[in-house]
């Protein structure tokens, strides 16, 4: 019977069908025999302490600049235009730096406004086609107006001096111009598109556009990558899933992906949230926040398939209010105590089918991919992520695993720094991409 059923299935259906299978199948192997597992590429760790440093935690939204006011749009203008820009005072010296704002679109196609941070080297003349464009995801920083990292990113304590500090800067010494998008809602006020692939992936996408609109002296168009960590490692893979059909002028010749935040699909997902480290009796906030932010996201773009009492009890609605109009730091705060709490104890129903249809888990990849993951990762579980990076695998993408036994979250941003230059620059050059898929 299910033979029969499979043969009347699309073309389309029976690919997916099969892809959720080999993830389905991947996931159970992880989460069954994690401690057996064999690493396919290991490397020493990296210092933590600097990444835990206080003069690093972010502090709240500032709604106050003028610069993120909103403007409409109309419907028919291109996405990627430049709206605004103005230059970012107190740059480090020989680097330029701008915010803007530029046109991108929502998940469901409607125009809107999104800010974004641009550097590159200023006074050095560039080499002669220019130098080569990184498009940047940044990782969590909130939901909320304000939470976006081109406001202030030399400012100790600021949500942008991570991204500056550990991202930005990094790549423009070491010859590339850079763009990093804040995302929807987090610079100028409209939609979040946390964890939602289609908005996600045209914000990272849009950015690269207006950058070469903005720079066309200094940039080479022909090359543009992709690079993002945690909640951008997965908008990177969203956007490099989407620019074949998206953005088809776009010469993307490759997307570094570091801890990506994916989800399993059902009926794992369960089990996923059972494995977070907020699941158990002493509960921690970290998880259950970022939960949170993925709610207010969902509930915002799919209101007619999701509310925030479909997966948060009375307590973890109330706590979710903070998500709405604060940052990462302070969301944390109310989701402090046993993750069940705040979670509802089956929620899969409710969000699988909207996990479903945005884990950029169902193409080929059209340029190579390079995934790092902290195998002591506490904020997204690693096996999920080797899970997905075998499905890329089965669906004959070119893709390298780079398994950092020693990392958590953060430190494998330091870890994988060296082997992601050197991969960047292997793709820039036209060097054949190498592959661990076996």
């Amino acid at each position: 019977m299910a033979c029969c059923i499979f043969m009347r299935l699309s073309l389309v259906a029976k690919r997916r069908l099969l892809v959720l299978i080999l993830a389905i199948g991947a996931v159970l192997a992880v989460v069954l025999a994690v401690t057996r597992f064999d690493p396919i590429a290991t490397t020493g760790g990296a210092p933590v302490s600097l990444l835990n440093s206080p003069d690093l935690a972010t502090v709240g939204a500032d709604k106050s600049a003028p610069f993120y006011n909103p403007k409409p749009v109309a419907e028919y203008t291109l996405p990627g235009t430049v709206r605004r820009v103005e230059d970012v005072a107190g740059a480090p010296p020989g680097i330029k730096v701008q915010r803007m704002v530029y046109v991108s679109q929502t998940a469901a196609g409607e125009a809107k406004e999104v800010s974004a941070l641009f550097a590159v080297k200023d006074g050095a003349p560039p080499p002669p086609n220019g130098r080569p464009l990184i498009t940047v995801a940044h990782g969590t920083s909130g939901v909320a107006p304000g939470c976006g990292i081109s406001k202030e990113p030399f400012r100790l304590g600021s949500n942008g001096y991570f991204w500056w500090y550990f991202y930005t800067e990094p790549l423009v010494r070491a010859g590339y111009a850079v763009v990093m998008s804040d995302y929807g809602n987090l610079g100028t006020p409209g939609v979040s598109d946390y964890i939602v692939k289609n908005g996600a992936g045209a914000d990272v996408l849009n950015a690269a556009r207006a950058a070469l609109k903005l720079d066309v002296r200094d940039i080479d168009a022909n090359k543009v990558a992709i690079v993002g960590h945690s909640q951008g490692g997965y908008n990177a893979l969203a956007a490099a899933q989407m620019a074949p059909s998206y953005a088809p002028e776009l010469p993307i010749k490759g997307t570094v992906s570091q801890a990506p935040g994916l989800f399993p699909p059902a009926p794992l997902m369960k089990v996923f949230l059972q494995m977070g480290p907020g699941a158990g009796p002493d509960g921690t906030a970290d998880f259950a926040a970022h939960l949170a932010d993925a709610v207010v996201s969902w509930s915002a773009n799919y209101p007619n398939e999701i509310k925030p009492s479909d997966v948060l009890t009375e307590k973890g609605v109330q706590a979710l209010k903070t998500a709405e109009t604060n940052c990462i730091v302070e969301t944390r705060a109310p989701f402090d105590g046993p993750y069940q709490d705040f979670v509802k104890p089956d929620i899969t129903a409710n969000i699988a089918g909207i996990v479903s249809k945005n884990m950029p888990v169902y193409d080929k990849f059209a340029a190579p991919v390079l995934m790092q993951q902290g195998l002591k990762d506490t904020v997204v579980v690693p096996g999920v992520n080797i899970a997905a990076y075998r499905t890329f695998c089965a669906e004959g993408s070119t893709v390298k695993l780079e398994e950092y036994p020693n990392d958590v979250h953060s430190s494998v941003l330091l870890a994988g720094w060296p082997s992601t230059l050197e991969w960047l620059d292997g793709r820039f050059s036209g060097k054949p991409a190498p592959s661990t898929c076996q």
